[in-house]
């Protein structure tokens, strides 16, 4: 019977022993994908900075819905309101900014979730990268199933 796991002989006491350390790379599908979005607003006065800023926003969690199931996760991960001094002679705009993180588990859709996010004013859109979700079972070495 074969085996993919060396078998090594018993160590006996006293003997020596080398320890060896190593590195290994693998490479495996992605199980989901993270997408951060952030929406910029600038505006006149504080407060209608603020209502655009909702307004947009309010897009982008109906585009997160409209994924479906594909959409884990929807995370709000920044919040800022300040003052932008483009002249040093005007006064400084009020620029309302919203980040979110959304946790993307149906990779089908990352790529429609992303270009209908891009196509929203005010929108920026960065990721995805790749990853294993908390349910994908542990590598335990050479020889191990994943």
């Amino acid at each position: 019977m074969s085996s993919s796991v060396p078998q090594f002989p018993a160590i006996e006491a006293g003997s020596p022993q080398v320890v060896v350390r190593g590195e290994a790379v693998l490479q495996v599908e992605p199980e989901l994908a993270d997408v951060w979005v952030t929406v910029r607003v600038r505006a006149r006065d504080r407060q209608t900075a603020l209502e655009r800023c909702q307004a947009a926003q309010e897009r982008v969690s109906a585009a997160a819905r409209a994924a479906g199931d594909a959409v884990e996760s929807v995370e709000t991960t920044a919040v800022s309101v300040h003052l932008e001094i483009r002249d040093r002679r005007a006064p400084g705009e009020p620029v309302a900014t919203v980040s979110t993180r959304l946790t993307v588990v149906r990779l089908d859709a990352v790529g429609d979730l992303v270009v209908t996010l891009g196509r929203l004013d005010d929108v920026d859109v960065s990721g995805p990268p790749g990853g294993c979700g908390p349910t994908a079972p542990p590598w335990n070495g050479p020889g191990s199933t994943p």
